[in-house]
C-alpha cells in the first residue's frame, strides 16, 4: 500500500518509495513533449536511487544488495496524477520498490513507473491506460517470476482499464496479468501503447511501468516522441485487448465441497513468486466453474489436511527452510498421511528437498521428513539459469527457472518428473533426471512460478484432486473443459527461446 505522500523541490517521498519528476509530458492534443530534467541532487534518470524507507532510514538500493525490512508493494491503482500543480501537462514518475527482505534472485528488480497524463483544468484524473514492461537483462536478474509479487489484481476492476505489456518478457507479463483479470496487448514500443489511447478523453491517464533497465530505453523512447503530434502517434497504435482471453460467461459446477487448495507457510516459501502457482490453480478452477477456496497455514500455526485436495509448498532462504522444516517434522505424520492417500502435493525447490530424507545447509545435515525416496547433497556451486525439462505429462517440455546449490539424488527406484533439456541442469546437473513424481506429489527445482507457462502441469494436478475425490460430481468434471491458452503457450515458446 502506498503510504503519505510529502513532496518537496520535485522529489516525492512515499513510505519505501521514492518519486522524481524527470520528465514533463505535454497533452496529446497538443504536441506529445518530453523535456528530460535534472531534479535537485540527482545526476539524472539512470543514477542510484535512494529510498526512503519506514522511520526515515535512507537506504541506497544498488545492483544485487538486499534490502531488509517490510515489502514496499506497489499500489498502482493508488497512482493517480500526484503533481499538484494544477496545468494541462502532466510528469513522468520513476517508483523504486518491489523491496522485498530476503529475496535472493539473479539480481534485483527495480520497478519504475511512467504517469502519462491530460488533465482537466482541476488537476483530477479519471480513467487509465497502463504499460508494463518486464526486461530479464543481467542487471534485472534473468528469472521474472518477482512479477507474480506484485499486486497487480488491485487494478483489475479500474473503470475503463485498457492494458499493454512489452520488454524482453513481454508474454510473461501478458501472463501474469490474465491470471489478475487483466487482458493485456503486446507491444513492441511505447508509441504503440500511446498511439492506441491517443484517441482518449483528456482526463485520462497513462501509466508505463518498467522494470531496472526497461526504464532508460522507455524514457529515450518518450524523448524521441517530442516532436510527434497526436495522428503521427496514433497511426502507429497496436490493437488493443479485447477482453476475451479473461473468462467471464462461466456456468458454475456443483461439488459437495469446493476444491480446497492449501498454500503451506507463504510467509516463509515465497522467495521466487511462488505463490503464483496458488494463482494460477485458483484462476484455471474458476475459470471452469469448479469452486475453490485457497488456505494459508502460516508459521506456528495448525496443520489441517484431512479435507485438502491440493497443497502447494514454494521455495525459500537456507533460515526460513530450516525453520519450516522444524516446523513440519512435529506434524510430518500428517503430511505423510496425506501424501501416501494419493493428496496432490506440489513442492518446489527447497521444500523438495524437505520432503525427502536430508539436505544440507552449510556443513549442517538437516533432517528431513522422508516422504520422498530422495535425499540432497551438498554442490561445489550453484546451479542457475533458464530450464526445461521432458515429460510425460505433456507434449512441450516444462519450462522454468533454477537457482539451487544443494543436489537431489533420487532412489534407483524413484520416478523423475522428467529429464533435463539443458544438460549440466536438473536435479544435480550429473544423472539428467529433474524433479519427481510419486503418488500425487510433483517435486521439481522449477520457479518462473511454475504452473502459469506449463498449464498441463496445473491441470494435471487439479485431475488428480477430482480423480482422488472419486465421488460423481468430481468425476463428471473430467476430463477437464479446455480453456484456451494462447497467452500461456506464447509464453512457454518464449521462455524456450532463452535456453542456452
Amino acid at each position: 500500500m502506498i503510504g503519505n505522500l510529502v513532496k518537496t523541490d520535485g522529489i516525492s517521498a512515499l513510505d519505501g518509495i521514492l518519486i522524481v519528476d524527470a520528465v514533463n509530458l505535454g497533452g496529446f492534443n497538443q504536441n506529445l513533449g518530453a523535456d528530460l530534467a535534472r531534479t535537485k541532487s540527482r545526476g539524472g534518470v539512470g543514477r542510484k536511487v535512494r529510498i526512503a524507507r519506514t522511520g526515515g532510514k535512507n537506504n541506497d538500493v544498488a545492483l544485487g544488495k538486499v534490502v531488509d525490512g517490510a515489502t514496499a508493494n506497489i499500489g498502482l491503482a493508488d497512482l493517480v496524477h500526484l503533481d499538484s500543480a494544477h496545468h494541462a501537462a502532466g510528469n513522468i514518475v520513476m517508483l523504486e520498490g518491489i523491496l522485498q527482505g530476503e529475496r535472493v534472485h539473479n539480481g534485483c528488480q527495480h520497478a519504475h513507473v511512467v504517469g502519462l497524463s491530460t488533465l482537466h483544468a482541476t488537476g483530477s484524473a479519471c480513467h487509465a491506460a497502463e504499460n508494463i514492461a518486464a526486461a530479464d537483462n543481467d542487471a534485472d536478474g534473468h528469472d521474472v517470476s518477482w512479477i507474480y509479487d506484485v499486486d497487480f489484481e488491485r487494478i483489475a476492476d479500474t473503470p475503463g482499464l485498457v492494458a499493454f505489456a512489452g520488454g524482453t518478457r513481454a508474454h510473461d507479463m501478458q501472463v501474469r496479468l490474465k491470471y489478475a483479470g487483466i487482458d493485456a496487448a503486446i507491444i513492441s514500443n511505447i508509441e504503440q501503447a500511446i498511439g492506441a489511447v491517443a484517441d482518449e478523453e483528456a482526463g485520462d491517464t497513462f501509466y508505463a511501468v518498467a522494470n531496472y533497465t526497461a526504464f532508460p530505453p522507455l524514457v529515450k523512447e518518450l524523448d524521441g516522441l517530442k516532436d510527434d503530434d497526436a495522428s503521427s502517434v496514433a497511426s502507429c497504435a497496436v490493437t488493443r485487448a479485447d477482453g476475451s482471453a479473461v473468462p467471464t460467461d462461466i456456468a458454475p459446477v456443483e461439488l459437495s465441497r469446493p476444491l480446497r487448495i492449501v498454500y503451506l507457510y507463504p510467509d516463509a516459501l515465497n522467495l521466487y513468486g511462488d505463490g503464483g502457482n496458488v494463482i494460477a490453480l485458483e484462476r484455471r478452477c474458476a475459470w471452469r466453474g469448479i469452486p475453490v477456496r485457497v488456505d494459508e497455514v502460516r508459521m506456528g500455526e495448525s496443520l489441517d489436511l484431512t479435507d485438502a485436495d491440493i497443497v502447494m509448498m514454494g521455495g525459500g532462504s537456507d533460515r526460513d527452510q530450516l525453520a519450516v522444516a522444524h516446523e513440519l517434522l512435529a506434524q510430518k505424520d500428517k503430511v505423510a498421511a496425506y501424501v501416501e492417500d494419493g493428496g496432490s502435493l506440489l513442492a518446489i525447490c527447497g521444500s523438495y528437498q524437505l520432503l525427502g530424507r536430508s539436505y544440507y545447509m552449510g556443513e549442517d545435515r538437516i533432517e528431513g521428513l522422508g516422504i520422498i525416496a530422495a535425499e540432497t547433497v551438498r554442490g561445489s556451486d550453484r546451479l542457475i539459469g533458464n530450464v526445461a525439462v521432458k515429460t510425460d505429462l505433456a507434449p512441450e517440455p516444462f519450462v522454468g527457472f533454477e537457482n539451487h546449490g544443494g543436489r537431489t539424488l533420487l532412489d534407483a527406484d524413484a520416478t523423475p518428473l522428467g529429464t533435463s533439456v539443458v544438460t549440466g541442469t536438473g536435479n544435480n546437473g550429473d544423472d539428467g533426471f529433474e524433479g519427481l513424481i510419486y503418488k500425487g506429489v510433483i517435486g521439481t527445482y522449477l520457479h518462473g512460478p511454475a504452473l502459469p507457462k506449463n498449464p498441463e502441469l496445473a491441470d494435471w494436478l487439479i485431475t488428480h484432486a477430482l480423480e482422488r475425490r472419486g465421488d460423481a460430481q468430481a468425476t463428471a468434471l473430467l476430463p477437464l473443459k479446455p480453456l484456451d491458452d494462447t497467452y500461456e503457450r506464447a509464453a512457454h515458446d518464449a521462455a524456450m527461446k532463452l535456453l542456452p
